[in-house]
């Protein structure tokens, strides 16, 4: 585990009217655990009713983790920020080495400590609500933050990220969620939490790329849904990571593949894709296929698609096949490598005529669109094809 500090670590006292918004923080939700622990966390029907919350949290935590199941491993040090009654936290135990969840709650942090009892790898901290004091410098290889940010005062936000900066070991990564006060979604719930006295906090993508910058951490990539704001950060520029991604990870496509090519809807087709790493930290990386109507980019509604998440070895070479033919692509033969997820998806019928059939990989968490073409141009080829019948 991270260096052990004491279950409950003194207050690191601000000055001004901070230190009052922390205790006022503090109390809220400590009395809304009180009322309803589980309803606090995630407001829906199911967290309310108690012979559904314990199904629907790990459902939903399930949901959460394969979003964030690029940046973990085996041997993953996870801290989760704001883990409320450790609804993720427990999630992540399944799946990595060490978790530390960290709440500004006691009545949460009581909670989560008995949902996650039977863990021998998760330790749940209270802390002070603007400070990681009881985790290790450099001990951590991913910070995971959902729906804790959003009500964090944003003076106690930019201590944070220069406590996530200090945490993370190197080649670090984390994922944190902000309200987004530009999403009409995103403004309609801050003013609504603010006339309800309701802690929540907005920011602005501008803002928060120029605070995550100041403390030393660069933004990989962003997400912009449901009124959020989803980063990606990294240890460091942004730029230099996503350099030793590029340098680390070679991507090989199929000989084969040429424009004007035919694919039919009777005879199997098989294409190789070869994947080098060197020296690749991140361990981990997607590949995908995807055939969409005639000039369809990779987010256009696909015919078929397979994404896959490899993990691969530190250094050498892996081979991905993907296999068309009878109307359905046939998913994964891998060598050199272990598939950790597959998702997949055939339509019934493939028309015939004109398509474009997309090849390639991903460094891990970076999702196919247009944004990481363009991060990682090597990464994809595409091809225009001709489906035969």
């Amino acid at each position: 585990m991270a260096p052990a500090g004491p279950d409950r670590i003194p207050d690191v006292v601000p000055s001004g009217s901070l230190a009052a918004r922390l205790r006022s923080d503090r109390e809220f939700w400590n009395a809304a655990a009180r009322e309803d622990a589980y309803f606090a966390v995630l407001s829906s029907p199911e967290s309310r009713n108690p012979s559904t919350r314990e199904a629907y949290f790990d459902a939903t935590a399930s949901e959460d983790l394969r979003r964030l199941g690029w940046f973990l491993h085996a041997d993953s040090r996870v801290l989760d920020l704001g883990c409320g009654v450790g609804r993720l936290t427990k999630a992540l135990a399944n799946r990595c080495a060490e978790v530390t969840g960290v709440d500004i709650s006691a009545e949460m942090v009581a909670i989560a400590r008995a949902r996650t009892a039977s863990f021998s790898n998760v330790r749940i901290v209270e802390t002070d609500g603007s400070s990681l004091a009881c985790v290790g410098t450099g001990a951590v290889d991913f910070v995971v933050s959902l729906l804790c940010l959003i009500h964090v005062d944003r003076r106690a936000a930019l201590r944070y990220f220069h406590e996530i900066r200090r945490v993370l070991a190197p080649g670090g990564r984390a994922w944190l969620q902000f309200q987004d006060e530009d999403q009409p979604e995103g403004a309609a719930a801050l003013a609504s939490a603010n006339r309800g006295g309701f802690p929540m906090e907005g920011w602005t993508e501008p803002r928060l790329v120029a605070a995550l910058s100041e403390a030393g951490l660069g933004v990989l990539g962003v997400e912009r849904s449901r009124g959020f704001l989803d980063v990606q950060v990294c240890v460091g520029p942004s730029a230099v990571e996503r350099h030793r991604l590029t340098e680390s990870l070679l991507f090989e496509p199929p000989a084969a593949l040429a424009d004007g090519m035919s694919l039919s809807l009777c005879e199997r087709q098989t294409f190789a894709m070869r994947v080098r790493t060197d020296s690749f930290r991140s361990e981990t990386a997607g590949a995908l296929v995807a055939l969409v109507p005639r000039g369809g980019g990779i987010t256009a509604p696909a015919w078929c698609y397979a994404d896959v998440h490899l993990t691969l070895p530190s250094v050498g070479e892996s081979e991905v096949r993907f296999s068309f033919g009878g109307r359905h692509p046939t998913t994964i033969d891998v060598v050199g490598a272990v598939v950790a997820e597959e998702r997949s998806h055939s339509a019934p019928e493939w028309p015939a005529g004109e398509a474009t059939l997309h090849i390639g990989v991903l460094p891990a968490g970076f999702g196919w669109n247009a944004e990481s073409i363009t991060l990682f141009p090597g990464c994809i080829r595409s091809v225009s094809v001709r489906i035969a019948p």
